[in-house]
């Protein structure tokens, strides 16, 4: 075999021999995962050093972009293989050093994370009937066709995971995280600022999109012998001067990280100087991926599901006025009967569109890998203590603001309520509320009243209303006392909205009757009754009630 080799070991590393005949040839062929190996380990015995790096650098290359160029269908074969190719590539320690090490790595690496949604006449395959609200006739069919739909993106997401489980989980660690950083700096660049993120283009925030799937996912299988209490970012991670994330320039909860130095020298040079945490690395990236690119690509998806029922609802409307039009006015009914058509068209393909959307971005799976990196960054901000919490990054009480908002809007109510996680997810939501709500560490205006934003919302559930009701007293006794002693400072729209709440009767046991108040209900009973005359006072309203307690 050696003579082999030597003859066209050189010939090997031309792109045009790789396309058409290295790379059937292995995906083909060299299916079992031992064959694999066998072809691998020739290569690396018989082949030159030059001429292997040469053939790894090219054959991975190849295999990106032709995975890139992969347009979905309902059996995504070629996609897996290239996919499980690749992985077997990096999976090959000599073949591993040479991928990662060139400085192309993370150009290719995002190409295969990357994967095209069908369009037009591919799109009607994919989902040959449509369906909408009030339009029952195919809504079987088009079940069956997001069924098969989620079977088939399954498996690519889960090779996208085994993909990163392999980087993040090897020696190459280090390697990965110096790709993404410099990733996220670009993205940093393109956005200008944390508060200007509509300039990110849309492909961009799919990659990211499905590398925060990837990440979040492998993490989640790889801490699974872990305890969760273990799982979070260290604060040490942020505030000793071994954080080397290239991200201390982003605000921090206390303001500016170069006035947070000088004002707290002091607490900093008692610090141990350890090692970085990697895990922290990897969670304080994923939380800025959501933050920078996710989040808004979930809006987005949302945002076009909800132009369908729009589209179906203008389609009746006007299918009653057919109906309804007399038949003497032709010309009326012509008009209606073109706007009819050009409707039903757009309803159709939203509605297929949608039967994508549903299925990739906002499926079951991605809520999955969302609740699981919004209880991290809980976990990572409860036990941030004393000077430390003025050093946390500002992006991570964004980012879990945002995951909660995308959770309760972007994905159906049904499919979190009954989520296994959800009563610890709502509990440790509730206290992150009752613990931040109007805290005056938080510098950052906007933070607060995101905070504020996402408090309302909270409360206007009732199974996470439950959950700030269950709270102990202390935590209850914070969050209503926040609300009075902030009312005049903070704003008072947001504040109001959850106070009238409290008083009309819907929330900290006031559906129940008098006969079952007990002490919980005594101690929450004078802020409610306080802020509600608050309230009042600056409506010029007379109170209802014939005494107003002070506040707690």
């Amino acid at each position: 075999m050696a003579h082999i080799f030597d003859k066209i070991g050189h010939l090997l590393g031309n792109p045009y021999i790789i396309h058409s005949l290295i790379v059937p040839f292995i995906t083909e062929k060299c299916l079992l995962p031992e064959k694999r190996a066998k072809f691998f380990e020739a290569l690396t015995t018989f082949l030159d050093d030059w001429e292997l790096n040469h053939f790894v650098d090219e054959l991975f290359h190849t295999v990106a972009l032709i995975s890139y160029c992969c347009i979905y269908s309902n059996q995504p074969t070629q996609k897996i293989q290239l996919l499980q190719l690749a992985i077997d590539m990096l999976a090959d320690p000599k073949f591993s050093d040479i991928i990662v090490n060139s400085p192309l790595f993370g150009h290719r690496f995002m190409l295969f994370l990357h994967f095209k949604g069908p369009d037009g006449q591919l799109l009607s395959s994919v989902v040959p009937h449509a369906w909408w609200p009030g339009n029952e006739e195919h809504k079987e069919s088009f079940d069956s066709a997001t069924k098969n739909i989620y079977g088939a993106i399954k498996q690519v997401e889960a090779m996208f995971a085994k993909m990163l489980d392999i980087l993040i989980s090897g020696r190459h660690l280090k390697k990965f995280l110096a790709y993404l950083n410099e990733f996220i700096q670009q993205i940093l660049a393109v956005a200008v600022s944390l508060s200007n993120l509509r300039n990110i283009p849309i492909h961009q925030q799919a990659f990211m999109s499905n590398l925060f799937l990837a990440i979040s996912r492998s993490l989640a299988e790889n801490t699974t012998h872990m305890s969760a209490s273990k799982v979070f970012i260290k604060p040490a991670y942020y505030t000793t001067k071994n954080m080397q994330s290239d991200f201390s320039d982003l605000p921090r909860v206390g303001g500016n990280h170069g006035h947070l130095r000088k004002e707290h020298k002091e607490y900093l040079s008692n610090l141990e100087q350890g090692d970085v945490d990697d895990m922290s690395h990897i969670l304080n990236n994923t939380a800025l991926l959501f933050h920078l690119g996710v989040y808004r690509r979930l809006l987005s998806a949302d945002l076009f599901c909800r132009e369908m029922t729009d589209h179906a609802a203008h389609l009746k409307a006007v299918q009653e006025k057919i109906k309804n039009c007399p038949p003497d006015e032709k010309e009326v009914l012509e008009d209606l009967k073109q706007c009819e058509a050009v409707l039903e068209k757009d309803t159709i393909t939203t509605s297929r569109m949608t039967a994508w959307i549903k299925t990739v971005i906002l499926s079951e799976n991605r809520m999955n890998d969302i609740i699981w990196m919004l209880r991290t960054l809980l976990r990572s901000v409860d036990v941030v203590e004393d000077a430390a919490f003025y050093f946390m990054p500002e992006f991570y009480m964004m980012a879990i603001l945002n995951m909660y908002r995308a959770l309760q809007e972007c994905f159906p109510q049904k499919a979190l309520i009954r989520h296994r996680q959800a009563p610890a997810l709502f509990r440790e939501l509730a206290h992150f509320f009752a613990k931040h709500i109007c805290n005056p560490l938080i510098k950052s205006i906007d933070v607060k009243d995101h905070i504020l934003q996402s408090s309302v919302i909270f409360v206007n559930y009732p199974q996470t209303l439950q959950a700030l009701e269950r709270l102990p007293e202390a935590d209850c006794g914070n969050f209503m006392s926040s609300i009075v002693a902030n009312y005049s400072k903070a704003n008072y729209v947001h504040l109001s909205r959850m106070l009238i709440r409290f008083w009309k009767g819907h929330g900290f046991a006031y559906r129940d009757p008098p006969e079952y108040y007990n002490k919980r209900h005594e101690v929450l009973l004078p802020g409610v009754l306080a802020g509600t005359a608050m309230y009042m006072s600056v409506y010029e309203i007379e109170p209802t009630f014939s005494q107003i307690s002070e506040p707690l």
